[in-house]
């Protein structure tokens, strides 16, 4: 069950920042940030509202993007946004159930790039399935896709994900923590 804090209670806590201990920048650490993009927004607008002149990060997906989101995020202070992309290979893309295709994670970040947004991108290697190929297909797009910065990581599977008990029941885990 997902459960949000309300974008009155969220920004009071954003004012207290800037305001009691002059902080400029934060970053939500929300998996994904604009899960509810009328949240999200409700956000933005309350930011605004009280005038707290804050820059931030935050997370998304790249399949769910659109203008009015990152424009009403913009004005309100959003100057990065981070998207994990995971991997350059189609192949691994439909392995990992991302449900997106390299076009839709180009336009995600073109889109952010030309509204003078911050992209950093994320890359997963190492996943089952995953071939030298696909982990060269993902380092080539990464490169083609330009980002500010672009990090990757071995795949971590934490318990209660299905990766996880895909693997446990496997016997390819060496440990269960």
């Amino acid at each position: 069950m997902f459960r949000a804090r309300s974008p009155k209670n969220v920004v009071d806590e954003v004012e207290e920042l800037a305001l009691t201990y002059h902080v400029n920048a934060i970053e939500f650490l929300d998996d994904n940030f604009m899960l509810d993009r009328s949240r999200a927004l409700n956000i933005a607008r309350e930011i605004r509202s009280r005038g707290i002149d804050i820059s931030f990060i935050a997370s998304y997906r790249v399949n769910a993007v659109n203008h009015e989101l990152l424009m009403g995020l913009k004005k309100a202070g959003l100057s990065t946004i981070f998207y994990g992309v995971e991997s350059g290979s189609l192949r691994t893309l439909k392995l990992m159930n991302k449900r997106i295709t390299l076009s839709i994670a180009q336009d995600a970040v073109r889109i952010a790039k030309d509204r003078s947004i911050s992209v950093p991108t994320s890359f997963i290697f190492g996943y089952p399935g995953e071939t030298y190929e696909d982990m060269n297909a993902t380092i080539r797009f990464a490169i083609r896709l330009d980002p500010d910065y672009a990090q990757s990581t071995i795949l971590t599977p934490y318990p209660g994900t299905p990766i996880f008990q895909e693997l446990k029941e496997k016997n390819l885990l060496a440990t269960d923590d």
